[in-house]
């Protein structure tokens, strides 16, 4: 088994000192020797089996506990060394804005937020280059945009802790994008815009593609329509009306308000079918996909949820490409390694944590309901039952999966989700495909219009089903606070379920609902 599911195991035991290293205050330094004892001492039971693997998987702990340390280690020349700078004064800082520029509103007034990657920062009599990124409040109406280069003065101060929830802080989740500060502009304090295109051409082309698209839904759909397309299409929630958001989040079914693997997996057969168009061989279609899914990733933004999402996809489709036999839970694995490499906060984010789960869950689970489904007298030559059949053992595998860590973070618990996945998710599968092709034929006669019409009826109709299964007797059950041992429970009964279905495969392959 380890044999064949080799990046399982890896993936297993490095997230395990990660996790290590997050609930714990042990000093990192003693891992240095204690992880070359362990891969030494792999190395010397390399020929016997057992001591050899219990000894490389010691060395895996021990490496992603120190990772995980790494990263929460500041850079030499951070913001940090030179807090004594800034701390209770009004400062002035240079640097360049590296995020979109997002205009809120608020009782108060109004407000531009966006990233600001800092390269200098003075108090008057002393300037010091510095880096790190700062989350920007500007109360001011400047026409900034990606990329330029300013000069502000204003007021650095740790981030706020606007909710009591003892499951969620402000501060950590900023913490976990590389952002420990607010900089506060104020009204009558000056900012200037030095210079013009200073960051990524590429984000910057994706970031100016993705405002036509917000216009093009704009135009041809109502407010609330297109912050549903907008959310779904192109990631950006700020738009999305709160009772729609609150409706979907009762069902169990507001992962399909954000980007995720569904949305991902949608779009990287819309775009396979495309390419189907052209006389291209059936690799490098594979390959195109591979590349136009990095280009959707950016024209989103480049958020957590759709990078995890993509390269999970691509991994998949490079078991194509390269012709090989691909063993599901073995590129699920690799694809989550990879992401904790890239950025060990993953391990701590939610969606990282749902996404994770709820695909492993089908992988492991999906077989034997499906299995049970047909044991119980499902016929799946039956068109219905095998529409149906597939359906609900995927929704069911998914929220087996993902109940848990519901509960815990959100304290709510949604068995209204299986019915509901069942009717939405192939109603998201044609309005995110009637989505692109109102994109592609925005700027054409006559055209855009039926896609629009027809958008408007699969909204409705999508909202109007939410609605329903949202009024079923006990489609949704809510807890004053879901304690952490109860979750732990939970998944360790999934855990024993899992490991029953890893050493007991039923026969063929597994395929996706």
């Amino acid at each position: 088994m380890i044999r064949r599911r080799p990046f399982f195991w890896i993936f297993l035991f490095f997230a395990a000192g990660l996790f290590c290293q997050q609930h714990t205050r042990f000093s990192p330094f003693f891992l240095i020797p204690v992880t070359a004892g362990f891969l030494g001492a792999a190395f010397r039971f390399r020929n016997r089996a057992k001591p050899g693997l219990l000894f490389l998987s010691l060395a895996l702990v021990a490496l992603g506990w120190w990772h995980g340390y790494s990263a929460w280690k500041f850079p030499a020349g951070h913001l940090y060394y030179h807090r004594h700078l800034f701390l209770g004064r009004a400062v002035n800082v240079r640097g360049v804005i590296v995020s979109e520029v997002k205009d809120k509103t608020a009782p108060w007034g109004s407000k531009k937020i966006f990233t600001l990657a800092v390269r200098e920062i003075d108090n008057g009599p002393v300037r010091r280059p510095a880096r790190g990124k700062v989350k920007v409040q500007l109360f001011q109406n400047q026409p900034l945009a990606y990329g330029d280069a300013i000069i502000a003065r204003g007021k650095l101060h740790r981030p706020w802790e606007f909710s009591h929830a003892r499951k969620f802080s402000y501060r950590r989740y900023l913490a976990r994008r590389g952002i420990y500060w607010i900089f506060s502009v104020k009204g009558k304090n000056p900012i200037y815009a030095t210079a013009k295109n200073q960051a990524n051409g590429v984000i910057a082309f994706a970031l100016s593609l993705r405002r036509r698209m917000e216009s093009v839904f704009g135009h041809y759909l109502s407010a609330a329509e297109s912050g549903l397309m907008r959310a779904m299409v192109l990631g950006e929630r700020s738009g999305l009306p709160a009772g729609i958001h609150l409706l979907f989040k009762r069902t169990g079914t507001a992962h399909v308000l954000a980007i995720s693997g569904l949305h991902v997996g949608i779009v990287a057969v819309l775009f396979f079918l495309l390419l189907k168009l052209f006389p291209l061989p059936r690799r490098g279609r594979y390959i195109l996909t591979m590349v136009l899914l990095i280009g959707y990733a950016l024209l989103t933004g480049g958020r957590p949820s759709v990078i995890r999402a993509v390269v999970m996809a691509s991994i998949f489709l490079a078991g194509f490409v390269l012709e090989r036999e691909t063993d599901s839970l073995n590129s699920l694995s690799l694809a989550g390694f990879l992401l904790l490499v890239f950025d060990p906060m993953n391990l701590a984010d939610i969606g990282f944590q749902l996404s994770f789960v709820s695909v492993l869950s089908i992988i492991l689970f999906y077989p034997f309901i499906w299995g049970g489904l047909l044991t119980f007298g499902f016929d799946p030559a039956n068109q219905f039952v095998g529409f149906l059949g597939p359906s609900l053992a995927g929704s069911l595998s998914a929220w087996l999966g993902v109940a848990g860590l519901v509960a815990y973070h959100f304290d709510i618990v949604t068995p209204v989700t299986i019915l509901a996945n069942i009717a939405v998710i192939p109603m998201i599968a044609l309005i995110v495909a009637l989505g692109f092709g109102l994109l592609a034929t925005g700027y054409l006669p006559f055209l855009p219009l039926c896609f629009a019409a027809c958008l408007k009826v699969a909204l409705n109709l999508l909202l109007a089903v939410t609605y329903i299964v949202d009024k079923i007797p006990g489609a949704y059950f809510r807890f004053s606070h879901f304690p952490l041992w109860a979750a732990v429970i939970y998944y360790l009964i999934f855990t024993v379920a899992a490991w029953v279905c890893l050493c007991r495969p039923p026969s063929g392959e597994w395929t996706p609902p």
